[in-house]
């Protein structure tokens, strides 16, 4: 009897193992989001605010509970699948609805979405990048092999970065709505694009 009642408690640990393990984040991917509210901070943000519920100091806290972050449920530890960072600053809403565009901008490090190596969706449109950091541009997306949807509208990037997006040869969805890109480019620079299914490019040009 009470053998059995022992073989019962280690499944029953056993199952809140599994429960508790399918609920965390990847180590390497929450510091990966940490990472990216440091680059806020670097650039003035009030990250703090922003990012309310991405903490460092709770080793407890699960990432794929964090505002703006969505993990797949097909494993014991959660892959982040979708990254919704857009307009980070919260610039008001009747603003941007009016064409604000501010003062402020700031270049990206892409080599922040490393980590994410089963993103599908990731949204980085109306934060207004002006381009990316030296050596760490839009070549470095090239590791996002199931990248499905990638918006960059409402950003200040030019043609430099269609090379590199054209290369992401997984995506169904591009955005490039209001951004300074410009002339002929689609049958070069997007031609590898074969599944591509939306391809948006409204109010874009200088």
């Amino acid at each position: 009897m009470e053998d059995l009642r022992i073989r019962r408690w280690i499944w029953v640990l056993m199952i809140l193992i599994q429960i508790h393990g399918y609920k965390c984040c990847l180590e390497n991917e929450r510091m990966g989001l940490l990472e990216f509210k440091r680059f806020l901070k670097s650039n003035d943000e009030d990250a703090d605010r922003l990012l309310p519920s991405w903490v460092d100091d709770d080793k407890e806290s699960d990432c794929c509970r964090w505002e703006r972050v969505v993990c797949n449920s097909t494993s014991a530890s959660a892959a982040v699948t979708h990254l919704s960072l857009n307009n980070v600053p919260q610039i008001d809403f009747f603003l941007r609805y009016y064409g604000y565009s501010p003062q402020k901008t700031w270049s990206l490090n892409v080599s922040l979405f490393h980590p994410f190596q089963q993103l599908v969706n990731l949204d980085l449109s109306e934060n207004w990048f002006s381009g990316s950091l030296q050596n760490q541009g839009f070549e470095k997306l090239k590791v996002l092999k199931k990248l499905e949807m990638l918006n960059l509208s409402r950003n200040y990037f030019n043609n430099s970065i269609l090379p590199y997006v054209g290369a992401l040869t997984s995506l169904r969805v591009l955005i490039l709505r209001e951004t300074t890109l410009e002339g002929s480019y689609l049958d070069r620079d997007l031609a590898n694009l074969t599944n591509l299914e939306v391809l948006d490019l409204g109010q874009s040009g200088s």
